[in-house]
């Protein structure tokens, strides 16, 4: 018996938030994307690991990583309103 296992890789857009970009000093709305790994098992995933939220300024393009509890909070948010505040992590 054999089984085909693996690991790969996601990066969905779940929304987007008001943020001041410690790069370029600008307030805009920053695009918000949830990374993750997961594990799977004949192709179909498994479970998921190594969830981060990044935030891309849309005038310099810096992209920051948001703290994970923020991250799930906005994205919470974003499903019942249109945009929510965001604080970035340098």
């Amino acid at each position: 018996m054999f089984f085909i296992m693996g690991t790969d890789g996601k990066v969905r857009q779940a929304g987007t938030v008001e943020a001041l970009c410690p790069q370029c000093g600008r307030r805009g709305t920053f695009v918000l994307c949830k990374c993750f790994e997961y594990v799977h098992l004949f192709f179909i995933p498994v479970f998921r690991y190594h969830v981060r939220y990044i935030a891309t300024c849309p005038g310099c393009a810096s992209a920051y990583q948001v703290e994970q509890e923020a991250g799930a909070e906005k994205i919470a948010d974003l499903s019942g309103e249109g945009t929510a505040n965001c604080y970035l992590v340098a």
